[in-house]
């Protein structure tokens, strides 16, 4: 009796067993192979499989993208969008810092992508650009879908073909041209996102930003120095006026260009105010 209980329970082991090793065996093929890979391959990518990930690439003559799919935690799938324009880029005008433009202005929109479009735009240390990319975290991998991705795409090269660059038709605005006749200077070229118009007032560097792609027009007011890009926000001293209004009702800011009476009655305002804490500080 005792063997024929032995036997009975070493095939039941058995059997149990290879169930376990059949449904394992099922969970890794149907994850090994996801479908959006299958599509991905017909689609034309070149595929590429890495100790830590499985990396996908087309490239055309202006733009490439990659996807990687990897698995940074156990039960969780990642898919990385990073989508290249070779056409895209941010440039500088002359008397705008990179460090000015780092801090003030490209965090911001960074934080407006992602916010509104679930999209980073990211510097580009290999050619100096930028590229965009959108990262996707799930619990299974097969739920990754080709027509999502193409969505995601479609986005990408939205954000970037209609990118708000400044032209220079749009500083034919009266408001600007007062700048140019009160005695402000600017410079502009191709793909900048923002324009610096400034001026010397006594002790002080006016300076009136339009940045175009935040929908933000305002003048700061900083304490002339000796380096060779007057910077503002650099210190406590810089003196700050926004010339955008609030929608309450859809809270979002819209530029109210000034009255060149009331921009000269405002700059004064702020020249007076640094003037005033400069003396308080010496």
């Amino acid at each position: 009796m005792l063997y024929a209980i032995i036997i009975i329970s070493s095939i039941l082991g058995l059997w149990l067993l290879s169930r376990l090793f059949s449904s394992q065996n099922s969970q890794t093929n149907a994850q090994g192979t996801p479908p959006i890979f299958a599509a991905l391959k017909e689609d034309g990518y070149r595929m590429q499989t890495t100790s830590y990930c499985t990396k996908f690439e087309k490239k055309s003559s202006d733009e490439s993208i990659e996807i990687e799919f990897s698995s940074p935690k156990r039960n969780q799938y990642k898919m990385d969008v990073d989508f290249y324009k070779k056409s895209f880029n941010i440039q500088l005008p002359n008397n705008i810092s990179p460090g000015f433009f780092e801090h003030i202005v490209f965090r911001n929109f960074y934080n407006k992508c992602i916010e509104e479009l679930q999209i980073e735009l990211l510097p580009n240390v290999a050619n100096s650009g930028y590229f965009t990319r959108t990262s996707i975290q799930k619990d299974q991998i097969n739920t990754f879908d080709f027509q999502s991705l193409q969505d995601i795409l479609i986005k990408h090269r939205h954000l970037l073909d209609n990118f708000d660059f400044v032209d220079q038709s749009e500083l034919d605005n009266d408001f600007y041209k007062a700048l140019e006749s009160e005695g402000y200077v600017h410079q502009l070229s191709t793909q900048n996102m923002l324009v610096r118009y400034s001026k010397i007032i006594a002790n002080c560097h006016a300076s009136v930003y339009y940045i175009k792609a935040l929908d933000m027009l305002f003048l700061a007011i900083s304490p002339t120095s000796e380096a060779a890009i007057q910077e503002d926000f650099r210190d406590a001293f810089t003196q700050l006026h926004h010339f955008n209004e609030k929608d309450e009702t859809t809270q979002t800011s819209a530029i109210a260009y000034p009255s060149v009476d009331t921009f000269r009655q405002i700059e004064f305002e702020l020249v007076e105010a640094l003037q005033q804490q400069i003396i308080e500080e010496e």
